[in-house]
């Protein structure tokens, strides 16, 4: 009786957990784009007030802030992955013939779920972060006729930061989650 109670325990702290992990998930979803979002629109619309090569150092900060959500969300990602793998096993010793929460769920419709989604939204904000400078600059030339002077040095310095915080982007949407216990670095 004592270990019925004990899993039941276990499997209310495993769904427990796992709505915390999906309550900050969305919680970061909704806020992220959104002052992404924003900040770029504000940007984009007051371009030939704003065009300066602090644009460079605005771009940088929203784009490292967003990858450093990224990365954590990849983190929360992969504890719901093994929570859920936890709840799966519990299931499938408690009762193998029938489906539960966890085990035999159907899968994720067109093989797109909430990790892929997650990682769609916070890649394309990082890289519309990165691509700030030339939205700005190109909305500025369009809107003031003329062409703003850029510092080409500057310029140079932020192509190799994104390609660099891209690179890592495209890494980090394209790496498989290691979910196993005990492998954590």
């Amino acid at each position: 009786m004592a270990n019925r109670a004990q899993s039941e325990n276990y499997y209310t702290h495993l769904n427990n957990n796992i709505r915390s992990t999906d309550d900050i998930s969305f919680k970061l979803l909704g806020l992220v784009p959104l002052f992404s979002g924003s900040g770029i629109l504000v940007a984009l619309l007051r371009s030939e007030y704003f065009w300066s090569p602090a644009i460079y150092a605005m771009a940088a900060f929203g784009g490292l802030i967003t990858f450093g959500l990224f990365r954590w969300e990849l983190r929360n990602i992969q504890n719901c992955l093994w929570l859920i793998k936890c709840g799966k096993a519990l299931e499938e010793a408690e009762d193998a013939t029938r489906a539960g929460q966890f085990y035999r769920r159907p899968g994720v419709p067109m093989g797109i779920g909430k990790t892929e989604a997650e990682k769609l939204i916070y890649g394309v904000t990082i890289f519309t972060w990165l691509l700030l400078p030339w939205l700005v600059y190109t909305t500025a030339q369009a809107k003031t006729n003329n062409i703003p002077p850029v510092n080409q040095t500057l310029n140079y310095i932020y192509i190799a930061f994104a390609v660099i915080v891209g690179s890592f982007t495209l890494v980090s949407m394209a790496a498989p989650l290691n979910v196993d216990p005990g492998e954590e670095k």
